[in-house]
């Protein structure tokens, strides 16, 4: 499936359009502010620490770009500071695209909560299926109880990666 990319400064956006679309290879936009602050080039992300090497709050709120290139698989940005940023088609799209099934946001309380939420045991957290029902809660209800965390065999880091 191709896509084409398209720079609205005026908006702040970039946008992503299918050129053949079809169910599930919708249209979308990605936040130049949101493009810009995720930038992973070794001046702006430390890979070893995975955080940035600035501070949010020095982000340029009204960011624009000079231009933008598709070219294969990569979406290269060139930064109104003459910074140059690259991105991962596939990655955008998997990531970013609204999804058809992305569960509508439930409102709760203290007394409805206990019998709406589900409890994620930390060792079905670690596999993919049990990521989605964790997930599926936190995009529900904005939040998930994962119970036996302290059982599982792996250091603080490998959780929190998974």
């Amino acid at each position: 499936m191709g896509y084409n990319v398209i720079l609205r400064n005026s908006d702040q956006v970039l946008h992503v359009k299918s050129e053949l679309p079809g169910p599930g290879e919708d249209d979308f936009q990605v936040s130049l502010l949101w493009l810009r602050d995720n930038c992973r080039c070794s001046e702006c992300y430390n890979e070893e620490t995975r955080q940035r090497k600035f501070l949010v709050t020095d982000l340029n709120l009204n960011v624009t770009a000079r231009y933008v290139t598709l070219q294969q698989d990569l979406i290269t940005v060139l930064w109104d500071d003459d910074h140059k940023s690259t991105y991962n088609l596939t990655d955008l799209v998997s990531n970013l695209r609204p999804a058809a099934t992305q569960p509508e946001p439930v409102l709760w309380s203290a007394d409805t909560i206990g019998s709406l939420l589900s409890r994620h045991s930390a060792t079905e957290v670690m596999k993919e299926s049990g990521q989605k029902r964790l997930l599926h809660d936190i995009f529900t209800y904005g939040l998930g109880i994962v119970t036996g965390y302290s059982s599982v065999p792996l250091s603080p880091r490998s959780r929190a990666r998974r």
